[in-house]
């Protein structure tokens, strides 16, 4: 696992053992890359009951807590946002901030979910827009994520994160959807409560 998730990981299962990035792998009888255990443990798409449980994360109760508390009053409609990744198969997915700050959005209170710093040109839409720049951890962001009325992201491991907490993100998909999100605007197999656009 890498370290900046590991803390987040182990919420799935207290008896669960990660192996950091970094470390030496253990003595195994068996090993297997992440991508190939769906097939392995007979999940199937036709038959959404073979997928278990979409929500088994869970965010640590005192970054919650303290999060709550750093964020200070509510002061409208708390919408977390992703937009854009910092690998180049992520930028094709990726949506100009501009476009958000062009409408009108009384009432919003906007909190950004990325990471890296920001490209000038983002920074002036953030500005604009009043949103809050956070720089959360990993599992501060899965905090963060519920305490908000809304998670906006495009398909990043935000999106991901977000509907193993159980949440129902918005994910904006382009038009050449990744084969995970199945059909746009229908329900997802995973994320059931996701709503595709």
């Amino acid at each position: 696992a890498q370290s900046r998730t590991e803390r987040l990981l182990q919420s799935v299962h207290p008896a669960l053992r990660l192996v950091p990035d970094s470390g030496h792998l253990p003595l195994s009888d068996w090993v297997c890359d992440i991508m190939d255990l769906p097939e392995l443990m007979g999940a199937r798409l036709d038959m959404p009951e073979s997928l278990g449980q979409a929500h088994c994360i869970h965010a640590d109760p005192e970054v919650v807590q303290s999060l709550r508390t750093r964020l200070g009053p509510v002061r409208g409609l708390r919408v977390a946002l992703g937009w854009t990744g910092t690998r180049s198969s992520i930028a094709e997915r990726s949506i100009s901030l501009a476009l958000f700050a062009e409408l009108e959005w009384p009432g919003v209170e906007w909190f950004s979910l990325q990471y890296d710093d920001l490209s000038p040109e983002d920074q002036a839409a953030a500005q604009q827009m009043g949103m809050r720049q956070e720089k959360w951890s990993f599992d501060e962001a899965a905090a963060a994520m519920t305490l908000m009325d809304a998670v906006v992201t495009i398909d990043t491991v935000y999106a991901h994160l977000a509907g193993a907490l159980g949440l129902a993100p918005w994910v904006l998909l382009n038009a050449q959807v990744d084969w995970r999100w199945q059909d746009m605007g229908g329900p997802n197999a995973w994320y059931p409560q996701a709503r595709l656009l």
